[in-house]
């Protein structure tokens, strides 16, 4: 195996080159973020800004900030807000990626605009060129080792563009100078406008080839649906509004249907045909397994109450291992707060 997309580049010999740092050649290209796999605003490579340090000058607090983070059998949810990088063009940006093991991720984008911006750019560096194909909503980087697709499901409207980026002064070193390996570099590029109140894109990255050729997707004015092997995945893409799809109403950003059970990323509200399931104070990420017990892991912030349906009030509940007393049982449900960060709810 080896790399799809990258920030450096690779020789025969499997030496890298650094352009970041030890590129003498200051191409902005290599030293700006248009040179890495970022979200760039109006084709601008210098519209990020580097983040400043956590424990600096107090009155430097532009930061990108993890808001969600849970891992859970076949899968992990992360996601953060970056907009705090892109210098007052952005009034929102939020980065998730959901992973479905063991070589797929759904990249979820939002994105919305201020101070005149027009578009969004996502860009993914290939070790070369004539590595990166489109084809309709597909894109594909192939290596001899295999190939990495790129699957758009939202919105309805992008642009997809295969670009050429310049050689650096090192990639031109007498080591390196080869015929192989003085190829034309270059990135994918895909383009949202910045319309309404919100922009989501909504990608699908995999080296799974069966997963990939049995993908489906859909795209509605307020959700995406993708399905593959049997498993429907609902992203919300209204900027964190309610959506409807079948018998399913809830602002989750991702929604997905086990066989005991379901997850459901940075959500307040699940209703399953009529039936409140969840009801939260804030937004959580959960995932929800009912089997010899209920086992709940989630994502929450510091003090987040919420309320789930369950069968029968219970004998015994644990937070990450301690017996709980401070929960109530009755005709809404299960309702209990949630601490800050990541736990494991097992309900008995």
């Amino acid at each position: 195996g080896g790399p799809f997309i990258v920030e450096t580049d690779e020789s025969e010999g499997g030496d890298t080159i650094s352009h970041y740092y030890s590129e003498p050649w200051y191409d902005k290209l290599f030293i700006q973020p248009g040179g890495h796999n970022c979200i760039l605003v109006d084709e601008n490579p210098e519209s990020q800004r580097a983040g400043d340090f956590l424990h600096d000058v107090p009155a430097w607090k532009n930061s990108a900030v993890i808001t969600d983070f849970i891992t859970f059998d076949g899968g992990a949810f992360v996601s953060g807000r970056l907009e705090s990088l892109y210098k007052g063009m952005l009034e929102k940006l939020t980065r998730s990626v959901f992973y479905i093991e063991p070589r797929t991720l759904i990249f979820i984008d939002e994105a919305a605009g201020s101070g005149g911006a027009q578009s969004i750019n996502l860009r993914f560096h290939a070790p070369r060129k004539e590595d990166i194909s489109i084809e309709n909503r597909r894109a594909g980087i192939t290596r001899p080792y295999g190939t990495l697709t790129i699957h758009t499901a939202a919105p309805h409207e992008f642009k997809s563009e295969i670009k050429k980026r310049a050689l650096g002064l090192l990639e031109f070193g007498s080591v390196y100078r080869k015929e192989s390996f003085l190829k034309t570099r270059g990135f994918l590029q895909l383009t949202a406008a910045l319309d309404g109140d919100s922009t989501t894109f909504v990608n699908v990255l995999s080296t799974d080839t069966d997963l990939m050729s049995a993908l489906e997707t859909k795209v509605s004015d307020d959700h995406a649906v993708i399905t593959t092997e049997g498993i429907t995945y609902l992203v919300n893409t209204s900027g964190g509004k309610r959506y409807t799809v079948d018998s399913i109403t809830t602002d989750a950003l991702v929604y997905a249907e086990k066989t005991d059970g379901y997850s459901a990323m940075r959500v307040t509200e699940l209703v399953v045909s009529g039936k409140t399931m969840l009801k939260s104070d804030a937004p959580i990420c959960v995932d929800y397994t009912d089997s010899e017990t209920i086992t709940i892991r989630y994502s929450a912030s510091a003090g987040t109450k919420t309320t789930l349906t369950i069968e029968a009030k219970p004998n015994d509940i644990t937070v990450n291992g301690i017996i709980q007393n401070n929960w109530k049982f009755d005709e809404k449900g299960l309702t209990l707060t949630l601490s800050e960060g990541t736990g494991t709810v097992e309900i008995k």
